[in-house]
């Protein structure tokens, strides 16, 4: 494949019968509004829906079914290709299987269906999208870097796409299909493991379980405020003896590292005897990142963090890792836990403890804070990391926090392990694609233990 591959346009390919016509979701007076979102329903994509060659159906909005039937275009399906045209340009994404009949798309989203199977195969559409050579175009015609960025539909229409024998198609996908269904698994591990620190965290420093546990076994009293998670502790406890199981949800050694009691604090209400309450201030410092414009970065291998997360890569480190990054300005309040060493751009804050304490467990505690709206008070776009400082935390004994650590470092070493891999597989497909597509790279020349 290379230079005598078929290139034919969107318009030609959908005058032939291979692509339905693509349409985006709806504009003016029909898109729906942030008053007609609900709890649950039909899942409403913008681009910043489209993550990693998917569609988030669980953190996306929802309008109700009755709205969306009511609107006219938009409605996108299972096997549907996804690409996002407008500010967000070039996010892409496969609609795999869904709870609904379709899901909406925002007028940022546009689908392409594929009518001729037998012509074009939509997972080798996706990667052709993906590729640098569309990307670049992409970006080129659409005005990319811009806030005001956009391709509507009667310019996409215009874009070319190479188009090999489908037999050639079939065989790309079958190599590069299988690295990304390892990534995807790899990403579904990380996030288990990172869901399990979530709820541990949760459990022993925002709803005081383990302290909580304590106070019933001994028969202290329960502050009100605490009552309610308490009587849900004494369910699980209660359900437990009813299976025979060990009433004690953590051993002896751990359980005795926590208080059996409450105490009042003037500032924080009712938190573990032997807690103290201190400002953020005075247990972190959250430095300001540096201004690195991408026309002067040079390629290497440390990420460079945005507010809205790695942004490019530079051959120079800032920090040293791990580290933690928290959204200043744009995506404000975005917390980012980092391996390796990295560069943080100025739309950041990066944090330095100024105590002894678990770096992890800082950015969990930073994860649980509402750190956009904290924003709102600030006389310019973005959070004054003052208005942080003065909030105060509940800070755990020294054995909890050890304890925490000791628990998560190794899932923690783990998820580095996983990422690491996934860079390595992302590297190779990256690598692979614009080889494949090009016909720089014949098909028979792949080894078979990369296919």
């Amino acid at each position: 494949m290379g230079s005598d591959v078929p290139v034919y346009t969107v318009e030609e390919l959908i005058e032939s019968g291979i692509l339905e016509k693509p349409l985006d979701g709806n504009h003016g007076g029909t898109h729906p509004k942030g008053s007609d979102f609900v709890d649950s329903g039909i899942p409403f994509i913008m681009a910043s829906d489209l993550v990693k060659g998917n569609i988030d159906t669980i953190g996306c909005k929802f309008i109700s079914a009755e709205q969306a039937n009511s609107l006219r275009k938009g409605f996108s399906k299972t096997g549907d290709v996804l690409i996002s045209h407008k500010a967000t340009i070039g996010r892409t994404a496969l609609v795999g299987a869904i709870d609904t009949d379709f899901v909406m798309l925002t007028p940022q989203v546009t689908y392409y269906r594929v009518k001729n199977y037998s012509k074009l195969n939509n997972k080798y559409l996706k990667y052709y999208f993906d590729s640098r050579t569309f990307q670049d175009l992409l970006n080129l015609w659409a005005g990319g870097g811009s806030t005001r960025a956009y391709l509507g539909i009667t310019g996409q229409r215009k874009l070319p796409i190479q188009v090999p024998e489908i037999n050639v198609q079939e065989r790309i996908v079958d190599i590069l299909d299988p690295l990304d269904r390892k990534i995807q698994l790899n990403q579904q591990t990380n996030q288990t493991l990172e869901n399990m620190a979530q709820a541990l965290f949760k459990s022993w420093f925002v709803d005081f379980d383990p302290v909580i546990d304590n106070a019933l076994a001994a028969g202290n009293a329960v502050p009100p405020a605490l009552e309610a998670r308490a009587e849900q502790r004494r369910a699980v406890h209660a359900a437990d003896k009813a299976d025979n199981a060990a009433p004690a949800p953590l051993p002896q050694a751990i359980r005795q590292l926590f208080p059996a009691s409450f105490v009042l604090d003037a500032e924080m209400g009712w938190i573990p005897q032997g807690w103290k309450s201190r400002s953020i201030g005075s247990v972190v410092d959250l430095a300001y990142g540096k201004s690195l414009p991408a026309k002067i970065r040079e390629p290497g291998p440390y990420p460079v963090y945005g507010s809205g997360g790695v942004s490019g890569y530079h051959k120079e480190a800032m920090c040293d890792g791990p580290g933690v990054v928290v959204g200043r300005k744009g995506t404000v309040g975005s917390v980012y836990w980092v391996p390796n060493n990295f560069f943080p751009i100025d739309t950041v804050f990066y944090v330095k403890p100024k105590i002894e304490l678990p770096l992890y467990w800082l950015y969990q505690k930073l994860s649980h804070m509402d750190i956009a709206a904290l924003s709102a008070d600030s006389a310019v776009p973005g959070v004054n990391r003052n208005a942080i400082f003065s909030i105060s935390w509940t800070i755990p004994s020294t054995g909890v926090l050890e304890e925490y650590w000791k628990i998560l470092d190794g899932n923690v070493q783990k998820k580095i392990q996983i990422d690491e891999q996934n860079k390595t597989l992302t590297k190779l497909r990256d690598t692979l694609l614009p080889k494949l597509i090009s016909g720089e790279l014949r098909i028979p020349e792949v080894p078979d233990s990369v296919a």
